[in-house]
């Protein structure tokens, strides 16, 4: 089970450490990772059903509309503390 917590918590950090784009393509490229891929989109899914991550609005860009990204909340922060991550530092 720690290895899937692991995955979670490797996403979570991806996600602060790219907190200017936040978007799960960004995300998932810097990780080496598929964004579409079924164990990514689940270590999304799970982070944002604890409260560590929650969808918000970018500007639009062009008429391409609002691209889906992510921040990582105080509950993400203090998740992220709790596996030794250096957050706010």
């Amino acid at each position: 089970m720690d290895a899937v917590y692991e995955s979670m918590v490797e996403v979570l950090w991806a996600f602060y450490q790219n907190r200017e784009d936040g978007t799960p393509q960004t995300v998932a490229m810097a990780l080496g990772r598929d964004a579409d891929s079924p164990m990514f989109l689940s270590d999304v899914r799970k982070l944002e059903d604890v409260g560590a991550l929650e969808l918000v609005e970018m500007p639009g860009f062009r008429s391409l509309g609002s691209p889906e990204a992510y921040k990582v909340t105080l509950d993400g922060e203090q998740l992220l503390r709790e596996w030794g991550y250096r957050v706010g530092q």
